[in-house]
């Protein structure tokens, strides 16, 4: 090993089972770096929908992947499914509370 070599390695993400309002799921968090600036994103989004939506879209796509991702994105807009916008934001607080051990919010 070169002495004068500093080395940092990352941990693999392992994925995570879930359920998500009755259905299970299997997510690879997304990295912590992209997960809370889509988190911060979609929360100062609050007031914008079209921003909140693209931001938690794009969260979907990175943590549920390609196949699971359109199924999530369905039940988003199914009436008669009760997942909803909340339910995704909350999904991606635990996520980085996991990843980084530091809590988000209060709850």
């Amino acid at each position: 090993m070169n002495p004068n070599m500093i080395s940092i390695e990352a941990d693999p993400r392992a994925p995570v089972v879930i359920n998500l309002v009755g259905l299970e799921y299997t997510v690879k968090p997304p990295k912590t770096a992209l997960a809370m600036k889509l988190a911060i994103a979609a929360k100062q989004a609050e007031d914008d929908p079209t921003s909140m939506m693209a931001a938690v879209d794009q969260w979907i796509s990175l943590a549920f992947g390609k196949t699971n991702a359109a199924k999530i994105q369905k039940r988003l807009e199914s009436n008669d499914d009760d997942l909803d916008f909340p339910h995704i934001m909350k999904l991606m607080e635990a996520l980085i509370e996991r990843a980084t051990g530091n809590p988000t919010s209060s709850s």
